[in-house]
């Protein structure tokens, strides 16, 4: 072989040598890599197992702290004397309540045909071995919050009736005073006839005053009942027909203010002092005992308010009559 040939063998020896050695260092890298990921990933879960572990540890106390406040809560509410069965006092020991039950043997009951007091301590039905409850403070003050509650509902409730009773009192005397107003009320002031109101009552005046005989303001009536109809659509025209004719009838004083106006009026009711009521006597008394009989202005006032017209009017339905108007 020749050197040539030789230098060519060596070289490629070394290379040979060169990339095995370079591959066994890869090898080397890569499993130095796989390890450290396999201790990463043992890092890892310890850490994941002690999370869990402080997850689970909180979660205990969490609901052994709600385990807890409901126990309390319960405790608190228990009434005195209440029964407790022994496999039910684990919990109220384990939170050291246990000092707030005493122990209660077991009953066993009386037979069904037991005649007969019963023994203190024992009921008919009978119980197993258990606890029963003492008064708390918290069921205590409970019961007295629960009693004062009472006591203001029963205080509320019986000035709610103090003030309805009140109330209908008042209501009661308010009404009998309106009606003791509305009646006088009425007295003083009649109600206006719908079937001979106040303005058909003033024509037939109207028409006594034009027509000496009742045959002329019987047949001007007649003639104008119509339009009082539409202006009074209530009135009665038998009413107003008997009306005129007890005007036309002129019975012993039919010239005083009473009969005059169809209406019970007596000017004494608005007089006051002597010459007053001399004044309304004259106006009251018969034709046959006077001669020209006076009308005050006082009672021509009382009159017109009464007749619901002016004074003006009434001046001159009794000049129409034969009344003279005095001062």
């Amino acid at each position: 072989m020749s050197v040539a040939g030789i230098g060519f063998a060596a070289g490629g020896v070394a290379d040979a040598i060169q990339g095995l050695m370079e591959q066994r260092m890869r090898q080397a890298q890569l499993a130095e890599q796989v390890r450290s990921n396999q201790a990463n990933e043992v890092l890892r879960q310890k850490q994941i197992d002690a999370m869990t572990a402080e997850r689970t540890a909180h979660d205990q106390e969490v609901r052994d702290a709600r385990e807890e406040a409901a126990t309390i809560r319960q405790r608190q509410m228990i009434p005195s004397g209440t029964f407790m069965p022994v496999d039910q006092m684990q919990r109220y020991q384990k939170y050291g309540f246990g000092p707030t039950f005493k122990p209660v043997e077991a009953d066993p009951g009386v037979e069904p045909d037991f005649q007969g007091p019963l023994q203190e301590g024992r009921s008919r039905q009978g119980h197993p071995a258990g606890f029963e409850a003492l008064p708390t403070e918290q069921q205590q003050q409970f019961d007295e919050k629960q009693a004062a509650a009472a006591r203001e509902a029963a205080r509320r409730e019986e000035a709610d009736r103090v003030r309805a009773d009140y109330e209908d009192k008042l209501y009661r005397a308010r009404e009998e005073n309106l009606t003791r107003l509305r009646d006088q009320f009425t007295q003083t002031h009649p109600v206006d006839d719908p079937t001979q109101p106040e303005g058909l009552k003033a024509y037939l005046f109207q028409l006594k005053n034009r027509y000496p005989k009742i045959e002329g303001a019987e047949k001007e009536l007649g003639t104008a009942w119509e339009n009082i109809r539409k202006a009074h659509p209530r009135a009665d025209p038998v009413k107003a027909a008997a009306a005129l004719k007890s005007m036309y009838a002129q019975p012993a004083g039919a010239n005083s203010l009473g009969s005059l106006f169809g209406v019970d009026f007596d000017p004494s009711q608005f007089s006051t002092t002597k010459e007053d009521q001399q004044a309304a006597a004259r106006a009251n008394a018969p034709p046959s005992s006077l001669g020209t009989q006076t009308i005050n202005q006082a009672e021509l006032a009382a009159l017109a308010q009464r007749m619901k017209i002016t004074p003006e009017q009434a001046a001159a339905q009794m000049k129409a009559r034969n009344f003279v108007i005095v001062p």
